[in-house]
């Protein structure tokens, strides 16, 4: 019975071994799965960046038009004098001959009593088939302008000797310079979709023509405009157009304008302000939580004005700005130009063409790790509610998520809008929205205050920069350098390298970088090493805490972190590490392998 007994106990401890064994062979299996993705993440990454230009043009394109005259004849016109009276037996030439049937010249007597043939074309002659020529005027009587040539109109109304007057010459009537009594910052004010000086201005306009003689019911007067051909726009210079009836000829003039305080403008306020506005970021991106209601355009466009005066941090200078009509693209990132004016003291010093980019974000959670799986796996769900709610997606369609690459984000951008290129370049924060598999939209991770620059690496979000970063390969050139340096210093166990590289945004003030080494490295010192673009080096040196260090750099390009100490691998959030799980399931093999010791003692007895 007792021999029984022990052999129960003994394969109880068998069956108890070999489950073990089992469960920690998947454990390994598992982990060594994971790392191979993270890594497959890794090596998938490419940096590419492309630019895809935004090209703004002027509303209103110019065409000039002119007229031809060929062998300088009015084709089928007949000339006349005095309500159109000629010749009832036929055309006369040289002198009043008949050219047909020797017919008379009575009916050709004008009403002041000169035949046809005396009558005298001023600037032109009679042709043959009686055309004029040359847009001349008759004299010796009621003028009328003869033929109907394009680009000229009357002046004076109907009066006796009226003389025609060509639209560049009514162009000309305009001064080189017009006052108007308004301040500079006053301009650009908006007043039923006009802005207030082009309005003053088209009113100063319409009086000089008035004043002399100019007949509107034989031209067309164009509302003068601020903008310039290469998009920008300059209160101080206004283009006047005006065309014919015929719109055949178009003529322009521009016209310097002139405020009732432009006389104040000094060069010392003018450095003053291009010295506040420098590091100012004009290329803006605004993201709207999609667990929120999209905002009214007017607080995209606050949030944009907001990041700018944050920037200049100087009340003394003021700024307005003019922006497209915005909305929800259906769900991706809409651009849109802004056009900046800054001031000071009600003058204008500059003008700025910039850009705002308006997106979707998600919240990932404080306790995510700072990896694209995670980010991911944590999103997906919002993703998915959000998506099928707001864009009426049924239940059959299947939401993905997947890490964005740098060929397919260099969709965001806009061309020269501050004298260098907006690129939206991937900072390790945008990922693609996928419908059924095929992509749908562009979506942007931000945790926190934070922007993912890499796995394990972020930076603060409110530094409006974005920066983009590769790891170095060890059989890279660089990373071989660095090494030697940071082993003669003592710090044996390379962490990793990476390259850095500023996409959008100034760090001339500086911008803080972090890297997460994990929590079971605390208290272990961290040299980083960083390649300045002069060659030379700098180092910083810190002990890690709360799993992080974190360095301020004023330039990018090359890093390596490594340590004085073995390193130790992290824990997943929720896991136990791997050393912990080799512990547990050694204790246990121990503790049960001493339970079969037992049972094999009492089993000999």
């Amino acid at each position: 019975m007792k021999t029984k007994t022990y052999l129960k106990i003994l394969l109880v401890a068998i069956l108890l071994i070999t489950i073990s064994i089992f469960n920690a062979n998947i454990v390994n299996a598992v982990e060594t799965q994971e790392q191979a993705d993270s890594q497959n993440l890794l090596n998938n990454e490419k940096t590419n960046p492309e630019t895809i230009k935004y090209e703004q043009t002027n509303e209103e394109t110019k065409s000039v038009q002119k007229s031809t005259l060929e062998e300088n004849t009015i084709q089928d016109e007949k000339a006349t004098l005095d309500a159109g009276k000629t010749s009832e037996v036929g055309t006369t030439v040289d002198g009043g001959t008949d050219l047909n049937k020797g017919g008379t010249l009575d009916n050709a007597i004008t009403n002041e009593g000169t035949t046809t043939n005396d009558a005298t074309i001023s600037g032109g002659s009679t042709t043959n088939d009686g055309t004029t020529t040359n847009t001349g005027t008759t004299t010796g009587g009621d003028s009328t302008t003869a033929g109907n040539t394009s680009g000229n109109v009357t002046a004076g109304g109907n009066t006796a000797n009226q003389t025609t007057i060509t639209t560049r010459e009514i162009i000309n009537l305009l001064p080189e310079i017009i006052t108007i009594d308004i301040k500079e910052k006053e301009a650009l004010i908006e007043e039923n979709y006009e802005f207030k000086a082009n309005k003053i201005i088209d009113e100063k306009v319409r009086e000089i023509f008035v004043s002399n003689n100019i007949d509107f019911q034989t031209i067309n007067i164009f509302d003068s405009t601020f903008w310039q051909d290469d998009g920008t726009i300059n209160i101080h210079k206004a283009i006047i157009t005006i065309s014919d009836k015929s719109y055949n000829q178009y003529e322009t003039k521009e016209i310097t304008i002139k405020y009732s305080n432009t006389d104040e403008y000094n060069t010392v306020d003018e450095q003053y302000v291009q010295n506040k506005i420098k590091n100012a970021n004009f290329n803006r991106l605004i993201l709207v939580d999609i667990e929120e209601n999209w905002p009214e355009w007017a607080i995209l466009e606050q949030q944009y004005k907001d990041g700018i005066k944050n920037d200049i941090k100087d009340e003394s200078i003021q700024f307005e700005c003019m922006t497209g009509i915005g909305g929800f693209g259906g769900g991706d990132f809409s651009g849109y130009g802004v056009l900046i004016t800054l001031y000071k003291n009600d003058i204008l010093y500059a003008t700025i063409l910039g850009s705002a980019m308006f997106g979707n974000k998600v919240i990932i959670s404080e306790q995510i790790e700072d990896t694209d799986v995670a980010y991911i796996n944590y999103a997906l769900p919002i993703v998915t509610k959000f998506f099928k709610q707001g864009n009426k997606w049924g239940d059959d369609v299947i939401v993905g998520l997947r890490k964005i690459t740098d060929e397919e984000i260099s969709a965001l951008g806009f061309d020269d809008f501050s004298e260098s290129d907006f690129v939206f370049k991937n900072d390790g924060t945008y990922y693609m929205v996928t419908k059924n598999g095929e992509d749908w939209a562009r979506i942007s991770f931000r945790k926190g205050n934070k922007i993912k620059v890499l796995d394990y690496i972020t930076i603060e979000e409110d530094t409006g920069v974005s920066i983009a970063g590769t790891e170095i390969s060890k059989d890279n050139e660089i990373y071989n350098e660095m090494e030697e340096i940071v082993k003669e210093k003592g710090y044996n166990n390379i962490y990793n390298a990476y390259e850095l590289e500023l996409i959008s945004g100034n760090i001339e003030n500086g911008v803080t970088i972090t890297f997460d080494i994990g929590t079971r490295n605390n208290g272990k010192e961290m040299i980083v090493i960083h390649k300045k673009h002069d060659g030379n080096y700098e180092e910083f040196r810190q002990k890690v805490e709360n799993g992080k260090i974190a360095i301020t750099v004023t330039e990018l390009s090359p890093f390596m972190i490594a340590s004085t100490e073995p390193l130790k691998s992290r824990v997943l959030d929720g896991e136990p590490n791997t050393g912990v799980e080799s512990n547990i399931v050694l204790v246990s093999i121990i503790g049960i392998m001493s339970l079969c010791g037992i049972a094999l003692l009492k089993f000999k007895k």
